[in-house]
Formats: structure tokens, sequence, C-alpha cells
């Protein structure tokens, strides 16, 4: 994906689930297998989305080993590269659309507002144009 995107600078490209593809690595993986080599392509960005996917109790809404997932991606890509989004319906099965959405404003006290707002819709109505 990092090499698709960086071929073609003008295509924008939205990774989904947190940008883990399985249970290949853990949060803290120094270069967050391998994407954390986009941090300089402005045109790749990843959805924070799916958080039971790669939760250790898919019914715990706390997410704390998601939450390291996007601790990871906010300090590796920035704020302004992460769009929230829960996954439905799939996660319907584990988490409220609520529980998902506190998940992040809950989750990460240290996220500024702006950061926050950002997240959780700000960039997804620059990138789509809404």
């Amino acid at each position: 994906l990092v090499a698709l995107a960086s071929r073609h600078p003008a295509v924008r490209f939205v990774c989904n689930h947190l940008g883990v593809p399985c249970r290949c690595f853990e949060p803290d993986h120094p270069t967050y297998g391998g994407l954390l080599a986009a941090r300089s392509l402005d045109n790749l960005l990843v959805k924070a989305s799916g958080f039971y996917g790669v939760a250790d109790r898919p019914w715990d809404w706390r997410c704390p080993r998601a939450l390291g997932f996007l601790r990871a991606l906010l300090r590796g890509l920035g704020a302004e590269r992460i769009l929230w989004g829960t996954d439905w319906p799939p996660t319907a099965s584990h988490l409220t659309y609520r529980q998902a959405l506190e998940v992040v404003r809950n989750g990460l006290p240290e996220l500024p507002e702006p950061d926050l707002t950002a997240v959780l819709g700000g960039n997804a109505a620059r990138v789509f144009g809404i």
C-alpha cells in the first residue's frame, strides 16, 4: 500500500481497521508493520475502525489494545491522517455506536480537542469533501 501510494500521489488511499491486516504485530511495533513508512505521503490515511478486531476481548468497550494501535498511528502519522469509524454493522455484535465513539472520546484524554475533533469527523469531511 505504501509503495502504491508513493507511485500515485494524486490518489487518496484510506486504509481501514487501524491499518492492521491481522494479528501480525503489536501496537509498539517500531514501524507499525511497515505502515509508518508513509509518514511523508499525505495521500495515505487510516480509518480508526474495527477496534473489536484487534481487541483481546471484543466486548471490552475500553479497547485498551486497539487504543494502543490508535496511539501509535497518531504518533506516527499525525491526527490529520486518522479518520474515525465504527465498522458498522459488524461492530454492532461487540459495541454499541455510542461505545465505539466513547472509546476515542474518553480513551485518549491526552489528545488535544482540535485533534479529537479532526479525528472524529473533521478529517473525513475534508478528505471526502462533505
